[in-house]
């Protein structure tokens, strides 16, 4: 039996919503922490960004995890 990709399959539909949801959440705690814009960090366009290097303390990141920083506004 093959497996047929249906786009609309609740889980898919689910699984989508959840990774938007995710990826907005992100931006939002990036947006309203401007300080992290500061610390160092690689954004998805390739640039180094910020000027901070902090110790790797497991602090709050300053990329979201697909990469996008409010600098790339």
């Amino acid at each position: 039996m093959t497996t047929v990709s249906r786009p609309h399959h609740p889980r898919r539909v689910l699984q989508r919503y959840w990774t938007q949801y995710k990826r907005l959440h992100e931006r939002r705690r990036l947006i309203d922490r401007p300080w992290l814009e500061d610390v160092l960090h690689w954004s998805a366009d390739g640039e180094l960004h910020g000027h901070l290097a902090l110790p790797d303390a497991g602090g709050p990141a300053s990329v979201t995890s697909d990469g996008w920083c409010p600098g790339q506004r």
